[in-house]
């Protein structure tokens, strides 16, 4: 029998090698990529939109959007000067405010900023309508921010804003609250504060009050208001110590501004 012997060939296993390496990299990378998570988690990394809120409401891009013809509101007007109004930003909370929640990262606004914003839509709003603005108008109306919350699906934002006004004058205390959808949260966010402007130029007790008419604007009793406060923060206080779940707060939110 003859034996044949063949020279070691010299084969190269530098795919071997590499395929090794990649196996001992990955639990490295699997590793740092859990990390990341957790850390981003725990840190709450957020995205801040107040700007890109701002910039929307700066824009008039909601007039454009939905569009609107203003009525000329001083016609109506009983006033001996020229009908004007003073709007006075309430809100004083700067801290980041969470709108919308997600696994990882947040989308966050800070409240005062915003609602500066809004107050300069407003302000133009009334001057579409042929209402003045000046700083020294008897005529004052305090508004803060109630809420501003978007939830997050899989194409588009729904996003419901809630702002407060208040009439010092009167004591006159009412809420606005509209809700809008559109693909980017700071958008649907935008818009919905605009159906909010437009709440308020539109209430006849808003108008009878700036355009001097007989009769003032209704009131809710102090008591029924603190009371609806108190159980506002009552309730978010809940949620934030992880008492009632988000879809639970949601709802005993809604209920409660219809109850008020």
């Amino acid at each position: 029998m003859v034996h044949l012997v063949f020279p070691e060939q010299n084969i190269d296993n530098r795919p071997h090698k590499g395929a090794n390496a990649m196996k001992k990299a990955l639990p490295f990378l699997l590793y740092t990529c859990v990390s990341v998570i957790v850390f981003l988690s725990v840190t709450g990394c957020a995205s801040n939109m107040t700007k890109h809120i701002a910039d929307r409401l700066a824009a008039d891009e909601s007039y454009q959007t939905y569009p609107v013809n203003p009525a000329d509101l001083s016609a109506a007007s009983k006033c001996q000067k020229p009908p004007s109004v003073k709007i006075v930003n309430m809100e004083s909370r700067t801290g980041d405010y969470e709108t919308v929640e997600k696994a990882v990262t947040s989308e966050v606004i800070n409240p005062k900023d915003v609602m500066t914003a809004f107050v300069a839509h407003l302000e133009n709003g009334f001057q579409k309508s042929h209402i003045q603005v000046d700083k020294y108008s008897e005529k004052i109306l305090n508004v803060k921010m109630i809420d501003l919350k978007s939830k997050s699906h899989f194409y588009n934002f729904d996003t419901r804003f809630c702002a407060e006004v208040t009439i010092p004058e009167t004591g006159f205390t009412k809420y606005y609250e509209a809700e809008e959808n559109a693909e980017l949260a700071w958008a649907s966010a935008a818009h919905a504060m605009h159906k909010v402007s437009r709440q308020i130029i539109d209430d006849p007790a808003i108008q009878d009050y700036i355009l001097c008419k007989t009769g003032n604007a209704d009131t809710l009793k102090p008591d029924k208001q603190k009371s609806f406060s108190r159980k506002l923060i009552e309730l978010q206080d809940a949620l934030i110590h992880g008492l009632i779940t988000k879809e639970e707060y949601d709802l005993k939110r809604k209920e409660l501004l219809e109850r008020f």
